[in-house]
């Protein structure tokens, strides 16, 4: 009963969520005092535990006498059972934050006991985007026109992005909303798609705030990656899931 009550309140939430870009990254700035020590620290936790994993499975392949050069998309797909649940972990550290939540770096690890669903979502999220996309490639390939195919190979790009961008949120939904993995993605692709050009002018002006501020040694990096987290993962998720207004989080 509570699961279909969220399941209609976020559907209800979606169909009339909106925002502004240059408010999500300008309220994102002003939210990341407090949070930069607990979102690199987070992401310290998410990238050693890869790099020892990513070690450990290298080292039994070598002394197995399998050569590395042959395993690194194998131990990409191995990985996922740990860098799923790590990385969602990453993401609710943003969305409880821009609920007012107490996080840590703690809080990374909170979801290794969904870890093989996860793990399974992240490969459809892989997937799915590779498999249509490669479709309409290769109808454009078969008609093997000189106009035609440059337009198919447009398309499978501009699809391509469009589709990974649209189940960003496929694991937050599972975690937070208790969605189902093919529910989880359909949520998270319909809400999207519902803004897509704005979401992607989103992600462009946070990535090229990002590029700018690593121009300098790379320091700005150290406020401008947990504005982003703040603005997509945190924010964004806010907007268009939870039905609140941007006024509300500032």
């Amino acid at each position: 009963m509570n699961n279909d009550i969220e399941n209609n309140s976020v559907a209800n939430s979606i169909e009339k969520y909106n925002f502004d870009i240059v408010e999500v990254v300008k309220t994102s700035f002003k939210m990341i005092d407090g949070f930069k020590g607990t979102f690199w620290s987070s992401f310290g936790v998410l990238l050693v535990s890869i790099l020892a994993a990513a070690f450990l499975i290298g080292f039994i392949f070598l002394l197995l006498g399998i050569e590395p050069e042959a395993t690194k998309n194998v131990i990409q797909f191995i990985l996922l059972p740990i860098s799923a649940p790590l990385a969602v972990g990453l993401y609710m550290i943003s969305t409880k934050y821009t609920r007012g939540e107490s996080v840590s770096y703690k809080n990374t690890t909170d979801y290794f006991p969904s870890m093989w669903k996860l793990a399974f979502a992240a490969l459809l999220v892989i997937i799915i985007p590779l498999l249509v996309s490669g479709l309409i490639l290769t109808i454009g390939m078969l008609l093997a026109n000189e106009i035609i195919t440059p337009i198919f190979t447009i398309i499978t790009i501009i699809l391509f992005i469009a589709l990974t961008i649209s189940y960003m949120f496929t694991p937050q939904l599972m975690v937070d909303k208790n969605l189902g993995i093919w529910k989880a993605m359909e949520t998270s692709r319909k809400a999207i798609f519902q803004h897509i050009f704005k979401i992607l002018g989103l992600f462009i002006a946070f990535a090229v705030i990002v590029l700018i501020s690593a121009i300098p040694f790379g320091i700005g990096l150290i406020w401008t990656v947990p504005a982003m987290h703040i603005g997509t993962y945190g924010l964004l998720y806010r907007i268009i899931f939870d039905d609140v207004e941007l006024d509300i989080l500032k």
